[in-house]
């Protein structure tokens, strides 16, 4: 069935071993090209890709609409963003002054609890603002 032997060079090592014909299923036609190609022209896609056609089917069969955000939109979140970034990187400031200063652990404690609480409340108001703005048209 196996017809003649090919030579494998690879790092200065010559191996030899039996040569498939096409006739029994290899990918490799005695033409020297691939007879296995893929159906569609547009190449492999990325796991990602892949990904994403899925989660978009599966939105599609549960009857979800897709919403495009304007580029208004776009631009009205990016400032929310922008003034909730500078917030809380000033409430980050205030926060490690004050942590300098304590020493007492009860005290730390407290501040400490206290920062977490406002760092929540402004990235709930954060996400509020941004979806309001998405839903706006």
């Amino acid at each position: 069935m196996l017809r003649g032997m090919i030579t494998i060079r690879a790092r200065g090592i010559q191996t030899r071993r039996p040569h498939a014909p096409a006739a029994l299923g290899c990918a490799r036609a005695g033409t020297g090209r691939y007879t296995n190609r893929m159906t569609d022209d547009t190449g492999p896609k990325t796991a990602y890709e892949v990904a994403m056609e899925r989660l978009r089917q599966k939105d599609a069969e549960a009857g979800i609409e897709r919403q495009v955000v304007t580029a208004e939109q776009k631009a009205a979140i990016a400032e929310i963003r922008n003034l909730y970034e500078g917030k809380l990187a000033q409430l980050e400031v205030v926060h490690e002054g004050q942590m300098r200063s304590l020493f007492d652990a009860a005290e730390r404690e407290a501040v400490e609890g206290q920062y977490r609480r406002d760092r929540e409340r402004l990235i709930a108001e954060r996400d509020v603002k941004v979806a309001k703005a998405r839903s706006e048209l």
